[in-house]
């Protein structure tokens, strides 16, 4: 197994039965995507009476795990994107067509 894949297999077995993507989806989006830090905190882990383990995608490409099913649908689109919202996701749907050199159109508000 390549070293970008270990980790992200690992975390995609822990969705259990919900997401079952095909080796080549996870080497993909392995590769792509960052590998983010698993944090924990004891001030939350005294709040709530036990371990607390929080993924931190806030560092992740877009600043949200959305980035990793966006390079993965963007991989999949024949012609480019569209994407809008006003959040993280349409910011998610333009990195991941820049990094594989699609067209894409980015749909926001102003004042998002």
């Amino acid at each position: 197994m390549k070293p970008c894949l270990s980790a992200f297999a690992a975390e995609m077995k822990m969705l259990g039965p919900l997401f079952e993507p095909s080796a080549d989806d996870l080497q993909f989006v392995a590769c792509q995507a960052l590998n983010t830090p698993i944090r924990s905190s004891s001030a939350m882990d005294a709040r709530v009476g036990r371990m607390i383990h929080v993924k931190d995608e806030t560092v992740q490409r877009s600043g949200s795990f959305k980035f990793r099913g966006a390079v993965l649908g963007v991989r999949n689109a024949e012609r480019g994107v569209v994407a809008a919202g006003a959040g993280n996701f349409p910011i998610a749907v333009g990195l991941a067509a820049q990094a594989l050199n699609k067209p894409a159109c980015l749909i926001m508000p102003s004042d998002a």
